[in-house]
């Protein structure tokens, strides 16, 4: 348990704050990843089906797809195996990694991801083989728009040691081809309103607010994701302990 008289390590409370929105969006982000997707429909995209189809025509019809609540796009394709033209070795890191942007690229009708937006990729060999299944290789992505991280955006690719794909898996923002990267809202004014959400949801003093950096975000609202550019910010107070972050 918590010993409000002691003092303890700061536990944060980061602030995430849009910049298209007013002085309260750091207070109405913070409970907007909460709602529920179920209060309204999936959104439907124009043409995705189709596109299942496609894939499903070049790669074999037992692939499924899952698509993403808030979005509409896929979330995973999976259920098939699609055959490589080429299989690096296990060893080349740099291979595999190229071999899984093919991939993606290839199915960039059903996530909406450009390969422009994925990071250098970070190569796992999963050797399931040691628990009678066969050894796996995953590569992923790390999302990110005219350098700026994306929270939570990501792209998973999983392959069998031969390169056939086995599953795609996004949570990376789809089209954000028209966000604008440049801020509205000055870091001064981020922090300002990063101290004052702490102190009005907490009722404690702002001992120590970290500098405003720039991402982009990904925020819900009505069961609809959308990316949008925001500040992140670090509030703490050290004696204060609050349990959460």
């Amino acid at each position: 348990d918590l010993q409000p008289s002691k003092p303890s390590i700061p536990i944060p409370m980061k602030v995430c704050h849009p910049l298209a929105s007013a002085l309260l969006g750091a207070a109405l982000v913070a409970g907007a990843h909460s709602q529920s997707s179920e209060e309204t429909s999936a959104p439907r995209v124009d043409g995705l089906q189709d596109s299942l189809a496609d894939w499903r025509g070049e790669h074999g019809p037992e692939w499924a797809m899952r698509t993403d609540r808030e979005t509409g796009y896929m979330e995973m394709l999976y259920g098939g195996k699609a055959q490589a033209q080429r299989a690096p070795m296990v060893g080349d890191e740099e291979g595999w990694i190229a071999l899984a942007k093919e991939w993606v690229a290839g199915a960039v009708a059903l996530h909406a991801i450009e390969g422009t937006e994925l990071g250098e990729g970070k190569f796992m060999y999963l050797p399931l083989g040691m628990a009678r299944g066969t050894d796996k290789v995953s590569v992923s992505f790390e999302q990110s728009l005219g350098g700026l991280p994306v929270d939570g955006g990501r792209v998973n690719v999983l392959m069998d040691t031969h390169g056939h794909l086995l599953s795609l898996h996004s949570t990376a923002a789809p089209l954000t081809q028209d966000l604008v990267l440049f801020p509205a809202v000055s870091g001064k004014a981020a922090r300002s309103t990063a101290r004052l959400a702490f102190e009005r949801s907490e009722r404690v003093p702002a001992m120590d607010v970290g500098p405003p950096l720039l991402s982009v975000a990904q925020v819900s609202d009505a069961g609809r994701r959308r990316a949008v550019l925001a500040y992140s910010v670090t509030v703490t107070n050290a004696y204060e302990p609050l349990g959460f972050k």
